[in-house]
Order: C-alpha cells, then structure tokens, then sequence
C-alpha cells in the first residue's frame, strides 16, 4: 500500500497502519520505520496543551520533538512525521489538529505553538507554583528536578523567577535564609546556584526535607474524603458488573476487592486523623 506525500488530513493520517505501509522514500524496509517510530514514542514525551496539567510549554515541546525526530525526518517522508506527532499528542492539543488540513509537519508545530501560546502556559504555570499545586507529589528525591523543570519554563519571566524563589524559601525557610538570597532580584543563574547548593545540603544531611504547602500538601481528611469517593465509585463499578457474562463477573469480583481495600484505607486513615486531633489540642493548650 503506498502513501502519498502529500497535503492529507490528521484523521486520515490517524487511520494508516505504519506498521504495513510501504516507505515512500529512499527504500527503507517498513519494519525500520516502525523501529524509528517505537524510538521517538519512548523517547518523547506526550503533550496535551493543557495549562492546569502539563509543565512544559507548546514552544518546548516544539523543540523537544524536532530534536528527537531528527532521524526520521533524514530518512523517511514528512508524512510519517506526521503521522508521529499525532501518536504524541492528546487532549486539546491533538483535538486543535484533528480535523485540519497540513501541508507540512512544520505547520502543525507551529500551529500548536499559536495555540497553545508561551506566554498564557506561563501565568497559569506561575499560579500553580504560588499555590502549591505545581510540587504535588514532589518528593525529597525529586523536588530539585522538579525545580529545574519549573525554572526551564519560567527563567525569562520575572514574576516566574519570584514565585519559584518564594517557593524555595517556603519549602527550605532554614536552607534559604543561610544562603542570603535576595529573592526580589534574583537572575535564573542564581537561582540555579540556590538550587544545587541547597541539593548538596540535602545529600549530606538526612534531615533537610522539603515542607511542602497549599496545594501540594493535603490534610488528613481530605485524603479521608478522596478515598470515600473512590469507595463510592468502585461500588457503582461494581453494581453495574452485577448483569452480564463470566467477563462482567470477573469486574464485579475485581470492584468488589478494590471496594474492601477503600474501605480498609479509609478506616485507617479516620484513625489517623482521630489520634492527630488531641495532639494538636495539646499543642494548641
């Protein structure tokens, strides 16, 4: 089956098994194109274009999937390229190409870099850092990377490079003041200088941890009521299992221990919060 290279539809381009398509150019065999393909899946990250989820910016995105489609644009014809963009993107940014026309891979990138723009990804990204949203699920082994991610996006923006800056200190207050970095005027250079320092602190004592705040840290009960929810949902999963073949059988009883073991966490997580309250009452006296 052969595959024209030319102006076609992201639908359609969605539609074509790679795996048996004749290559179009330069002879290649179509089980290393699929090779090539497997590669860039691995090696590239996805990308949505959504403010509230992703932390890279469409722009860096851009540039990620030029460098790591390299050799596939040596190689094979643009088509193919974009036939792998489309296998990388999700969400809003694959539905803004779904159902338009390209000539070249080259306009789709730059579609999605007029999009999905710089500049709003930013101010949505700044607020997820000020409210503790960004560091969700941060642990001590990772918050430096995520830290380097953050300042990657944001190192040309002022407010950016304040609001990171702030979070350090609020997540290292000790660390941060010995360090006497002025956080009102502070370059993307020193701030990566900050960061390594405060990394070597946290190599050699246990002790250096980072508190994380707002968003990125939940109560108690708020896990108590996120878990009673996943309760709620594995019961319905498992009432509409009830009618149906040995299939729908094999869901019920799988619900049904997703279900116990809610349950469990909950119960234990109720206790937790029990013995936390005296504690804090004590504290509070």
């Amino acid at each position: 089956m052969s595959f024209p290279c030319c102006s076609i539809s992201a639908a359609d381009l969605q539609e074509v098994n790679l795996q048996n398509a004749a290559v179009p150019r330069l002879g290649q065999p179509a089980i290393k194109l699929e090779e090539e393909l497997k590669v860039v899946r691995i090696i590239t990250p996805k990308y949505s274009g959504s403010t509230t989820k992703e932390f890279i910016s469409s722009n860096t995105w851009v540039e990620i999937f030029r460098r790591k489609t390299q050799n596939l644009r040596k190689n094979f014809a643009d088509c193919y390229i974009q036939a792998a963009l489309l296998d990388l993107l999700t969400g809003q940014a694959f539905e803004s190409l779904y159902n338009e026309d390209f000539d070249t891979t080259d306009a789709m990138l730059k579609h999605l870099c007029i999009t999905f723009r710089k500049q709003h990804f930013q101010i949505a990204l700044i607020k997820r850092v000020q409210s503790g949203e960004a560091f969700e699920g941060c642990t001590r082994d990772n918050i430096v990377m995520c830290f380097k991610q953050l300042l990657r996006e944001l190192e040309v923006h002022t407010g950016g490079l304040m609001a990171l800056a702030q979070a350090t200190e609020d997540m290292f207050p000790l660390e941060w003041k010995q360090l006497r970095v002025d956080s009102q005027n502070l370059s993307a250079e020193e701030f990566q200088g900050a960061l390594l320092a405060i990394a070597d602190k946290m190599s050699v004592h246990r002790n250096v941890s980072p508190k994380l705040f707002g968003k990125a840290k939940k109560p108690v009960d708020a896990k108590v009521k996120d878990t009673e929810q996943k309760a709620e949902s594995a019961v319905k999963s498992s009432d509409k299992a009830d009618s149906g073949s040995s299939r729908s059988q094999h869901r019920k009883v799988a619900s049904k221990k997703r279900e116990k073991a809610l349950k469990e966490e909950i119960a234990s997580l109720k206790a937790k919060a029990t013995e936390a309250k005296p504690k804090n009452s004590a504290g509070k006296d």
